[in-house]
């Protein structure tokens, strides 16, 4: 399965060199002469089609620009002309939803964001079979909340809860000791873990830590429970990757399951 990509439109908006620039467009070549990216121009700023190519003349993304800035529908190509990711872009960020599809047109994952950020429901399949692998349910901030997985028969074999960050309104006060829970719909069979860290920033992916915080253990298989203390104001993001000997060999808790949070501090 393949991981939600977000923002790849953004790739046009680093573009300076403008090797060929006419009243009503903006054009980059590659060394081979084959155009590499063409912008459609108004009162010198990009508005309308923006086009982008591979090296051998394949169409990567398309994308629309309004006064100078990244909005609209977008799309991402495979290399044989199918749709591999669309999305609507709002002053360059995902807003509205995201849909990633395989090659052979079966869905890969459906997303709703929100000014870049992840919000409402997220649902992944199994790459190419249209089976569902993963459900996340996110808040308006960005926070994780709830979530279920699935077998490759699209069984459901766990979801779980994260209750603390339901409702949450206030910041976090710093060096003030919090609560996290991760918690379970039903008791787990097997023995399951977590593993804690840290993120220097958001991120709609899997969490890549800059720090492990902690390794959780659960007593009664039904929920962790991680106390910490903020250290830093501003925004904090954590996450959490639950491992879980594998009833069934297909099962998705062999390379463990995430979860991320954020929230900010005061002081």
């Amino acid at each position: 399965m393949k991981s939600l990509r977000t923002l790849v439109f953004s790739s046009l908006a680093i573009v300076q060199l403008c090797i060929s620039c006419g009243p009503n467009n903006e054009e980059e070549y590659y060394p081979n002469g084959k155009i590499k990216m063409k912008v459609e121009l108004k009162d010198g700023k990009r508005h309308g089609v923006a086009l982008k190519y591979d090296s051998i003349g394949n169409l990567q993304i398309k994308s629309h620009w309004v006064n100078g800035v990244e909005s609209g529908k977008a799309f991402l190509f495979y290399p044989s002309g199918k749709v591999e990711q669309e999305t609507t872009l709002k002053n360059g960020d995902s807003h509205g939803q995201v849909k990633g599809y395989a090659e052979n047109g079966k869905l890969d994952y459906i997303a709703t964001y929100c000014e870049g950020k992840l919000c409402g429901d997220e649902i992944k399949y199994y790459y190419g079979t249209g089976i569902k692998a993963e459900l996340n349910r996110y808040d308006k901030t960005g926070n994780q909340f709830y979530a279920e997985r699935y077998d490759t028969t699209g069984t459901r074999e766990v979801a779980y809860y994260l209750p603390d960050l339901l409702g949450r309104k206030s910041p976090l006060k710093l060096g003030q000791e919090h609560t996290f829970t991760i918690e379970f719909a039903e008791p787990i069979r097997g023995k399951i873990y977590a593993v804690v860290g840290e993120s220097d920033k958001y991120s709609n992916q899997r969490p890549r830590f800059s720090k492990i915080i902690d390794t959780l253990y659960s007593k009664d298989n039904r929920r962790f429970i991680h106390k910490f203390v903020p250290q830093k104001l501003g925004m904090n993001y954590y996450g959490a990757i639950v491992y879980h000997e594998p009833l069934k060999e297909d099962s998705i808790w062999v390379n463990g399951t995430s979860v991320k949070y954020a929230f900010e501090v005061v002081e």
